[in-house]
């Protein structure tokens, strides 16, 4: 007998308010109070990673035929997921950290600040 699996397809997916390239702080955890930028968004774990930040070693081999081609080998730094709930982001005006509120002008939606009202942009990505 073939055990029944849920439907997952009709689920709601999960909104994450963090877009890569924004500045957040560590609220709870061992790295609390510090900041960096978000790197990778997984909205489906509802994680993300922080560049300098929950640094995780990673053990690896040496793959490649040649020497120039080679990855280097050895313990790797590398950051870790945090969950969103342990970060929350930084206004890049006041530089307190904040719950954007959204408000639609001209028919988009902008975040803004509520401590100081500026409008929070999307963060340029560089590739």
């Amino acid at each position: 007998m073939q055990r029944k699996r849920p439907d997952t397809r009709s689920q709601p997916r999960p909104r994450i308010g963090l877009l890569v390239g924004d500045t957040v702080e560590v609220i709870s955890g061992k790295d609390l109070k510090q900041r960096g930028q978000v790197s990778e968004v997984l909205p489906r774990e509802q994680m993300v990673r922080v560049a300098g930040v929950a640094l995780v070693t990673k053990h690896q081999k040496a793959t490649g035929r040649s020497r120039t081609m080679q990855r280097q080998a050895g313990r790797i730094q590398m950051p870790g997921k945090i969950h969103i709930s342990n970060v929350q982001l930084v206004c890049p005006t006041c530089g307190q950290r904040t719950r954007p509120k959204m408000e639609l002008s001209e028919g988009l939606k902008t975040r803004v600040c509520r401590q100081c009202g500026a409008d929070i942009p999307r963060a340029a990505v560089e590739e």
